[in-house]
Protein backbone atom coordinates (compact mmCIF):
# COMPACT_ATOMS: atom_id res chain seq x y z
CA UNK A 1 0.00 0.00 0.00
CA UNK A 2 1.25 3.20 -0.99
CA UNK A 3 3.07 6.03 1.92
CA UNK A 4 0.97 8.95 0.93
CA UNK A 5 -0.01 11.99 3.23
CA UNK A 6 -2.63 12.07 6.00
CA UNK A 7 -4.24 14.61 7.98
CA UNK A 8 -1.34 14.68 10.21
CA UNK A 9 1.32 15.79 7.25
CA UNK A 10 -1.04 17.55 5.10
CA UNK A 11 -3.58 19.38 7.25
CA UNK A 12 -6.52 20.32 4.00
CA UNK A 13 -7.65 16.33 4.36
CA UNK A 14 -10.54 15.94 6.07
CA UNK A 15 -11.45 13.90 9.12
CA UNK A 16 -14.40 11.46 8.70
CA UNK A 17 -17.36 11.12 11.11
CA UNK A 18 -18.31 7.63 11.72
CA UNK A 19 -22.30 8.69 11.43
CA UNK A 20 -21.34 10.36 7.79
CA UNK A 21 -22.19 8.16 4.77
CA UNK A 22 -20.03 10.04 2.18
CA UNK A 23 -17.35 12.88 3.26
CA UNK A 24 -15.43 15.62 1.74
CA UNK A 25 -12.10 15.37 0.67
CA UNK A 26 -9.68 18.37 -0.34
CA UNK A 27 -6.85 17.58 -3.02
CA UNK A 28 -3.41 18.02 -0.86
CA UNK A 29 -0.54 19.82 -2.53
CA UNK A 30 1.46 18.07 -5.08
CA UNK A 31 -1.73 15.44 -5.54
CA UNK A 32 -4.02 15.23 -8.71
CA UNK A 33 -5.58 12.92 -10.89
CA UNK A 34 -4.88 8.95 -9.82
CA UNK A 35 -2.96 10.26 -6.74
CA UNK A 36 -4.13 8.47 -3.81
CA UNK A 37 -5.03 10.19 -0.31
CA UNK A 38 -4.92 8.86 3.15
CA UNK A 39 -7.77 9.71 4.86
CA UNK A 40 -8.34 9.83 8.81
CA UNK A 41 -11.03 8.71 10.37
CA UNK A 42 -12.44 10.01 13.84
CA UNK A 43 -11.56 6.25 15.57
CA UNK A 44 -8.24 6.97 14.46
CA UNK A 45 -8.07 4.47 11.28
CA UNK A 46 -7.41 5.33 7.70
CA UNK A 47 -8.21 4.68 4.45
CA UNK A 48 -7.21 5.31 1.00
CA UNK A 49 -9.06 6.92 -1.80
CA UNK A 50 -8.06 7.85 -4.92
CA UNK A 51 -7.82 11.01 -6.63
CA UNK A 52 -10.92 11.56 -9.40
CA UNK A 53 -10.15 12.74 -13.06
CA UNK A 54 -10.47 16.76 -13.12
CA UNK A 55 -9.64 17.32 -9.19
CA UNK A 56 -6.40 19.40 -8.51
CA UNK A 57 -5.01 20.76 -5.43
CA UNK A 58 -7.68 22.68 -3.27
CA UNK A 59 -10.23 20.94 -4.94
CA UNK A 60 -12.83 19.01 -3.08
CA UNK A 61 -14.81 15.80 -3.61
CA UNK A 62 -16.59 13.74 -2.01
CA UNK A 63 -15.87 9.62 -1.17
CA UNK A 64 -18.72 7.15 0.54
CA UNK A 65 -17.55 6.11 4.28
CA UNK A 66 -15.74 2.63 3.96
CA UNK A 67 -17.12 -0.59 5.53
CA UNK A 68 -15.57 -1.53 9.19
CA UNK A 69 -13.93 -4.12 7.26
CA UNK A 70 -11.93 -1.55 4.75
CA UNK A 71 -11.10 1.18 6.93
CA UNK A 72 -8.59 -0.45 8.77
CA UNK A 73 -4.99 0.14 7.46
CA UNK A 74 -1.94 -2.48 7.32
CA UNK A 75 1.03 -2.28 6.18
CA UNK A 76 1.35 -4.99 3.83
CA UNK A 77 4.74 -7.81 4.03
CA UNK A 78 7.24 -6.52 1.95
CA UNK A 79 8.44 -8.80 -1.03
CA UNK A 80 11.15 -8.59 -3.59
CA UNK A 81 14.82 -7.03 -2.32
CA UNK A 82 15.44 -4.72 0.09
CA UNK A 83 18.16 -3.41 -1.54
CA UNK A 84 18.70 -3.28 -5.29
CA UNK A 85 21.83 -4.48 -7.15
CA UNK A 86 23.68 -5.06 -3.45
CA UNK A 87 26.17 -7.85 -4.25
CA UNK A 88 28.62 -10.00 -2.53
CA UNK A 89 32.47 -9.46 -2.93
CA UNK A 90 33.45 -12.49 -0.79
CA UNK A 91 34.08 -15.10 -3.58
CA UNK A 92 36.49 -17.05 -5.56
CA UNK A 93 35.84 -14.78 -8.48
CA UNK A 94 36.56 -12.11 -7.72
CA UNK A 95 40.02 -12.98 -6.10
CA UNK A 96 40.73 -14.10 -9.72
CA UNK A 97 39.21 -11.21 -11.20
CA UNK A 98 41.88 -9.16 -8.93
CA UNK A 99 39.00 -7.36 -6.97
CA UNK A 100 39.84 -8.85 -3.78
CA UNK A 101 38.22 -10.04 -0.81
CA UNK A 102 35.75 -7.30 0.74
CA UNK A 103 35.16 -7.82 4.16
CA UNK A 104 32.05 -5.95 5.87
CA UNK A 105 33.73 -3.15 8.94
CA UNK A 106 30.16 -1.96 9.03
CA UNK A 107 27.25 -4.47 9.36
CA UNK A 108 24.55 -2.03 9.77
CA UNK A 109 21.45 -2.32 7.65
CA UNK A 110 21.00 -0.03 5.15
CA UNK A 111 17.47 -0.10 5.17
CA UNK A 112 15.89 0.47 8.88
CA UNK A 113 13.74 -2.55 10.25
CA UNK A 114 10.33 -1.03 10.12
CA UNK A 115 10.31 0.95 6.62
CA UNK A 116 11.13 -1.25 4.20
CA UNK A 117 7.81 -0.98 2.76
CA UNK A 118 8.21 3.00 1.86
CA UNK A 119 12.03 2.77 1.04
CA UNK A 120 13.62 2.39 -2.35
CA UNK A 121 16.85 1.44 -1.72
CA UNK A 122 19.79 1.26 -4.29
CA UNK A 123 23.75 0.26 -4.48
CA UNK A 124 25.76 2.12 -6.62
CA UNK A 125 27.27 0.70 -9.22
CA UNK A 126 28.75 1.56 -12.77
CA UNK A 127 28.60 1.60 -16.69
CA UNK A 128 32.23 2.69 -17.66
CA UNK A 129 34.83 5.48 -16.68
CA UNK A 130 32.76 8.26 -14.63
CA UNK A 131 29.23 6.27 -14.80
CA UNK A 132 29.08 5.78 -11.08
CA UNK A 133 25.19 5.76 -10.75
CA UNK A 134 22.31 4.36 -8.73
CA UNK A 135 20.95 2.20 -11.73
CA UNK A 136 17.89 0.88 -9.71
CA UNK A 137 14.09 0.58 -10.66
CA UNK A 138 10.94 1.96 -9.59
CA UNK A 139 8.62 0.08 -6.85
CA UNK A 140 5.21 1.07 -7.05
CA UNK A 141 3.79 1.84 -3.83
CA UNK A 142 6.78 2.67 -1.82
CA UNK A 143 7.21 6.30 -1.91
CA UNK A 144 4.73 8.89 -3.55
CA UNK A 145 6.98 9.84 -6.60
CA UNK A 146 5.71 9.06 -10.22
CA UNK A 147 7.97 6.71 -12.24
CA UNK A 148 9.41 9.48 -14.51
CA UNK A 149 10.39 11.36 -11.47
CA UNK A 150 12.39 8.52 -9.71
CA UNK A 151 14.18 8.09 -12.83
CA UNK A 152 14.81 11.60 -13.25
CA UNK A 153 16.27 12.16 -9.75
CA UNK A 154 18.71 9.40 -10.15
CA UNK A 155 19.66 9.88 -12.98
CA UNK A 156 21.40 13.15 -11.61
CA UNK A 157 23.37 10.89 -9.84
CA UNK A 158 24.79 9.49 -12.91
CA UNK A 159 25.32 13.50 -14.44
CA UNK A 160 27.97 14.58 -11.74
CA UNK A 161 29.71 10.91 -12.18
CA UNK A 162 33.03 10.38 -10.13
CA UNK A 163 33.48 13.56 -9.09
CA UNK A 164 32.13 13.33 -5.16
CA UNK A 165 29.33 15.86 -6.17
CA UNK A 166 26.59 12.88 -5.35
CA UNK A 167 26.00 14.95 -1.46
CA UNK A 168 25.06 17.77 -3.21
CA UNK A 169 22.70 16.29 -5.65
CA UNK A 170 21.03 14.84 -2.77
CA UNK A 171 20.34 18.31 -1.05
CA UNK A 172 19.04 19.96 -4.26
CA UNK A 173 16.21 15.98 -3.92
CA UNK A 174 15.53 16.84 -0.46
CA UNK A 175 14.56 20.46 -1.02
CA UNK A 176 12.86 19.59 -3.86
CA UNK A 177 10.91 17.02 -2.67
CA UNK A 178 10.80 18.05 1.05
CA UNK A 179 7.17 19.26 1.11
CA UNK A 180 5.82 15.81 0.20
CA UNK A 181 7.78 14.18 3.27
CA UNK A 182 10.31 12.13 0.93
CA UNK A 183 13.75 12.12 2.22
CA UNK A 184 17.26 11.24 0.08
CA UNK A 185 20.26 9.77 2.17
CA UNK A 186 23.75 8.29 0.63
CA UNK A 187 24.26 5.35 3.50
CA UNK A 188 28.21 4.51 3.42
CA UNK A 189 29.34 0.98 4.79
CA UNK A 190 33.45 0.56 4.98
CA UNK A 191 35.31 -3.03 3.54
CA UNK A 192 38.54 -4.00 4.31
CA UNK A 193 39.77 -5.12 1.28
CA UNK A 194 42.27 -7.94 0.83
CA UNK A 195 44.02 -7.83 -2.80
CA UNK A 196 46.69 -10.81 -3.62
CA UNK A 197 48.85 -7.64 -5.64
CA UNK A 198 48.21 -4.51 -3.85
CA UNK A 199 47.99 -5.53 0.14
CA UNK A 200 44.46 -5.12 2.17
CA UNK A 201 43.04 -1.46 2.30
CA UNK A 202 39.64 0.16 3.06
CA UNK A 203 37.04 0.71 0.31
CA UNK A 204 33.34 1.84 0.75
CA UNK A 205 30.24 0.72 -0.74
CA UNK A 206 27.61 3.49 -1.67
CA UNK A 207 23.77 3.23 -0.85
CA UNK A 208 21.02 5.32 -2.26
CA UNK A 209 17.66 5.16 -0.12
CA UNK A 210 14.59 7.11 -0.95
CA UNK A 211 11.89 7.13 2.26
CA UNK A 212 8.71 8.17 2.41
CA UNK A 213 8.26 9.85 5.46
Amino acid sequence: MPTIPTANATPVVAVATASATTIPVEVPEDCGPGSLIRVPLDNGELFDVTVPEGCYKGSVFQVAMPSQKQSSTKMPTHKGPVVQNKHSHNSIGDILDGDGVHIKLDKTPIVKAGTENRTIAIQMSDRGCCKEGFYGNYQPGKVNMKSDEFYKAIEKYEKVGCCGCKDRVTDDLNKEFNGRNIHFKIERRANLVLDMDVGAYTDEDLFLTITQN
